[in-house]
């Protein structure tokens, strides 16, 4: 009986093993991947950031979610001026294009030159639509966060602006709309993630367990 109570209290442990997250199976790692979206001349970005928690409380990963954001937009930022600026990178996009779509070299060519006309002449635009994707965190020394730009999100953002221009045209106390509004703060919701309170001990860390948020991406 006593065997049995024991393997009934470690199987009743194991779903809060399994379920444990961090960032051990998140699906990305720092870097950046774009692929062309037919039809459009604005590629499909995905670019992940990582940063180092000073400590293991909620101030200090909220600040390395920060900074693991900036390194992700970063990676975009990196990619279109590459992308402008290098001969050899447009080269090797259209080799990237004419293989994975089939298209003749002259057309996948044309693609390029089109991606970075829109580049050239709206940056800033094409940034504004960039988006918060996932997050994740392994206690106590890693931190990702993932965003990332499409069409639709720049098409989504360039409606925004729109709208808030029309606004501060009638509201001149607004402030002008910042050029990464599109991205939403990787460090916001840490307070309701779960946290210890560690009271009785010296430290008194307020500390965050650690998380994966990936839905985001599944549908991106």
């Amino acid at each position: 009986m006593k065997t049995l109570l024991q393997t009934a209290a470690v199987l009743l442990a194991l779903p809060m093993i399994v379920l444990a997250d961090d960032c051990s199976t998140y699906p990305h790692q720092p870097g950046r991947d774009a692929e062309i979206v037919e039809g459009f001349a604005i590629p499909r970005i995905i670019a992940t950031g990582e940063a180092i928690p000073f400590s293991e409380d909620v101030r200090d990963v909220a600040d390395a979610m920060e900074e693991a954001e900036d390194a992700a937009f970063a990676e975009i930022t990196e990619y279109m001026s590459v992308l402008l600026s290098s001969s050899r990178e447009q080269e090797r996009l259209t080799e990237k294009i004419a293989q994975q779509s089939g298209q003749n070299r002259e057309t996948s060519k044309t693609t390029v030159e089109t991606i970075v006309t829109t580049f050239s002449r709206s940056s800033a635009a094409v940034l504004r639509g960039t988006v918060l994707l996932g997050r994740c965190y392994t206690p106590p020394n890693k931190v990702l966060v993932t965003v990332g730009i499409k069409p639709e999100t720049v098409m989504a953002a360039e409606g925004l602006a729109a709208g808030m221009a029309d606004s501060l045209t009638s509201t001149p106390t607004l402030q002008s709309m910042p050029n990464r509004s599109g991205v939403s703060q990787s460090a916001a919701g840490l307070n309701g993630s779960k946290q210890t309170e560690d009271t009785a001990e010296e430290d008194n860390l307020r500390r965050v367990e650690g998380f994966s948020e990936t839905g985001r991406l599944k549908d991106f």
